[in-house]
């Protein structure tokens, strides 16, 4: 995950992404530009677009507790504390299909950027299809911005997210705030080449979580057979 981060500040913060000759864009003398809106220079045909406006953004939900139906289904749903996996390899609880289809929750696919809203805010992305309640906002991926971005952009906005969050116990922040928040968007090979970099350590990582949850439920599986005797190790 650190080396995630290298790359992106490296990229997107420093603005030192390869240019075409593989050099260091800034630091080999790229054309800089003053934005107004972030009040800082940026590279030369960059732009400003609020993320509503480049991904479908929605909220969770939780189906009524009131119903059994709606419960202990085989649909993943998250809590806000779950976010704070990464990535998001397994749920607490799950829903059926009735209690999906009878609530505002959602399906999210893999892939899915998900920002928690109420307590710690903090972000991760979905190895798993999963919905999520109210206190969990979903960013889908767009033509545009995939994940490996969007993931890494709004993990540095939760600072940010803090500092306008309401609420006397819990930090609270609304859907609106992260719709609003204005995204600096590369030149298209940029990104390109920042996604043939990056996606494959994403992959990487969901991978490996995702056999360390199966390797987790086989060992539950055997454990208890091995302490009875029902089973046992040989040679």
């Amino acid at each position: 995950q650190q080396q995630l981060k290298l790359i992106y500040d490296y990229w997107f913060t420093q603005f030192d992404f390869p240019n075409e000759e593989g050099k260091p864009y800034r630091s080999s003398g790229g054309e800089m530009v003053w934005n107004v809106e972030l009040k800082k220079e940026i590279p030369l045909g960059w732009y400003i677009k609020p993320l509503v406006n480049l991904c479908t953004i929605f909220l969770g939900g939780t189906p009524s507790r009131d119903n059994p139906e709606y419960w202990n289904g085989n649909v993943n749903w998250l809590n806000s504390g779950e976010v704070a996996q990464f990535p998001v390899v397994s749920s607490a609880e799950k829903i059926t299909q009735a209690g999906l289809e009878n609530s505002p929750a959602k399906i999210m696919p893999r892939g899915t950027t998900i920002v928690s809203i109420t307590g710690n805010i903090r972000a991760s992305i979905l190895s798993i299809e999963a919905s999520a309640n109210q206190s969990v906002v979903g960013i889908l991926e767009s033509q545009i911005l995939k994940y490996p971005f969007i993931h890494q952009y709004i993990s540095r906005m939760t600072e940010q997210f803090s500092t306008i969050s309401t609420g006397n116990c819990q930090q609270h922040i609304s859907k609106g705030a992260i719709e609003d928040s204005l995204i600096l968007l590369p030149k298209d090979t940029v990104l390109q080449k920042y996604y043939e970099t990056a996606l494959p350590l994403y992959e990487a990582i969901s991978k490996l979580a995702l056999e360390t949850v199966e390797l987790t439920k086989l060992r539950d599986w055997l454990l208890p057979m091995l302490m009875n005797g029902q089973s046992t190790i040989s040679d």
